[in-house]
Formats: C-alpha cells, sequence, structure tokens
C-alpha cells in the first residue's frame, strides 16, 4: 500500500472553488470535521479535465451532517440515501453536493453490501474497487480556521495572481491510483476475483474504465487474472 500525498493547484478548475464548495468546506471545518473530494473529480483533475460531479467523503455521520446543515439552514434533499451514509445538501439553493460517510464493508453477497462507519481514510479506499477511484483530495482555501473568514479568503484568492494563494489540493493516494492513471492502467485495489465476488458489478465497471481510460492502440490490454474471473 503507497500512503503518498502531493500538493496541486486547483486554480485551473473552477468547479472546485465556486463559492457554495467554499462555503460548504468552510461549514465542516467549523465543526470540525474533514471533508474530501472523491473519485471521479480527482480522476479528472489528474487528466487535466474540469470536473463537472464532485463527489465529497466525511468523517462525520449521517446524523452529524443532518445537525450541522440544520443548524446552518442549509437545505437537504434526496433523503433516501442517507441509509447508506449519502447526504445531499443543496448550497445557497444553488449546488448540489453528495456527501457520503467513511465506510467498511462488514458483510457482502455479491450484490449487496453491509456497511458500519469510520474514522478511517484508508479502510475507505481499501473497499472501492479501482486504485484510480480510490483518490481522495483534501481541499485547501487558505488557512481561515472558521466560515467567515474562509468565505473572504476566496475573494482574495481569486483576485490574486499570487501563486501561494491560489486554492490548491491535498492529494490521498493509498493504493498507487496516480501512477496507474498516468500508465492507463486499471486496477483493482487488492485481488480481482475477491473484489468481484463481492460485487458483480465491479467486472462491468472494469470494462467501463478500461474502454474510457485506455488509448485505442491498447484496447485488448489485459491481465490474465481479469481475463479468467470475467
Amino acid at each position: 500500500m503507497k500512503n503518498t500525498s502531493n500538493f496541486i493547484d486547483l486554480s485551473p478548475y473552477p468547479s472546485l472553488y465556486r463559492p457554495e464548495l467554499v462555503k460548504l468546506h468552510g461549514i465542516f471545518d467549523k465543526y470540525g470535521y474533514e471533508l474530501r473530494a472523491a473519485g471521479g473529480a480527482v480522476r479528472d483533475i489528474l487528466l487535466n479535465k474540469e470536473p463537472h460531479d464532485i463527489d465529497l467523503a466525511t468523517v462525520a455521520t449521517p446524523d452529524q451532517m443532518l445537525s450541522m446543515f440544520s443548524n446552518e439552514s442549509i437545505r437537504v434533499i434526496n433523503r433516501n440515501g442517507e441509509a447508506h451514509g449519502t447526504v445531499t445538501p443543496r448550497v445557497d439553493d444553488s449546488m448540489n453536493y453528495e456527501i457520503t460517510t467513511l465506510r467498511v464493508d462488514v458483510k457482502t453477497d455479491g450484490r449487496h453490501a453491509h456497511v458500519q462507519f469510520t474514522h478511517d481514510w484508508v479502510t475507505d479506499a481499501a473497499r472501492r474497487d479501482l486504485t484510480i477511484n480510490s483518490l481522495f483530495l483534501r481541499l485547501h482555501y487558505g488557512k481561515s480556521a472558521n466560515l467567515e473568514t474562509t468565505l473572504n479568503s476566496i475573494n482574495r484568492i481569486i483576485a490574486s495572481s499570487n501563486l501561494f494563494q491560489h486554492p490548491f489540493g491535498e492529494l490521498f493516494d493509498y493504493f498507487g491510483g496516480r501512477d496507474d492513471l498516468s500508465a492507463r492502467r486499471i486496477r483493482f485495489v487488492g485481488e480481482p476475483a475477491d473484489r468481484i465476488q463481492e460485487d458483480y458489478l465491479r467486472i462491468l465497471r472494469y470494462f467501463r474504465f478500461h474502454a474510457l481510460i485506455k488509448p485505442p492502440e491498447r484496447a485488448d490490454e489485459h491481465d490474465d487474472e481479469i481475463l479468467q474471473v470475467g
């Protein structure tokens, strides 16, 4: 397992410092809960693409998030996901963000997973299907420790041309996903046979991302173990 972190300038990606996301980040900071971008948004940034669907992960439980959003007058929509750890706040009646509590699988049957919440980012990353989907990005908007100063600082960040004042992200890559993405390599977290046995749909996701990530001239490249399992 790799446990590395790197810093990435987010100034080319405006969706990562929209006022709504900065406000949301400030609220989590105010209540002492860590919040990171997860999955596809991180993958897009590493491919130099603007993320359009930003999913977030946190150590806060759904109940803690609901209490926090109620205190801050943030409306919550799509309540069906809460049983699985996902809360969707609508910030300033403008932007929706899906935020999921870190989880660990305690029982799987190939179709459904019974989960428990955890505070361990590595454990959550380890339950994800592919290394390129197990990446997290902690967002930094300056040194502010509360909502008001965070929102004030973003105005200075946007107006400033100083590199050190730009919003930046801290990449957490526990399973070599960045290297796999650079090499256009699709690899499971852990043993492919075990991961597919836990959730049969993972083999479909493997081929989906293989088609998205692999260049056409390498479309037939697969590990023998994947072909045997599939």
